[in-house]
């Protein structure tokens, strides 16, 4: 069995370490697999693919590869609740990481 990737803070861009400090503020016991997907679907809009693929993968252990993957089921064909996603997207605007829509 392949040990998990993980992803060291140093690959993560010096202008995205505040985001997955935030991250890592809200998931402090970690990402929790049902709220995964909606996790991703919240980032969809604030975040490219890049920065999705270097901040996710440093709080997840997941590969980027599988990151990106995910995210396109997420926002696609395997889509999370809404209310789940809007209630992790008002986690993240809580502690700054979403912009907020009102």
């Amino acid at each position: 069995m392949p040990l998990p990737y993980r992803s060291p803070v140093s690959d993560v861009a010096p202008h995205l370490r505040p985001a997955l400090d935030a991250l890592r503020h809200v998931f402090a016991g970690g990402v929790p697999d049902e709220e995964y997907l909606a996790l991703l679907a919240a980032l969809d809009e604030s975040f490219s693919n890049r920065g999705r693929a270097e901040v996710v993968p440093a709080l997840t252990g997941r590969h980027p590869i599988d990151v990106d993957n995910d995210h396109a089921n997420a926002v696609s064909s395997h889509r999370p609740p809404a209310e789940l996603v809007e209630a992790i997207a008002r986690r993240l605007r809580a502690v700054g990481l979403l912009a907020d829509d009102g």
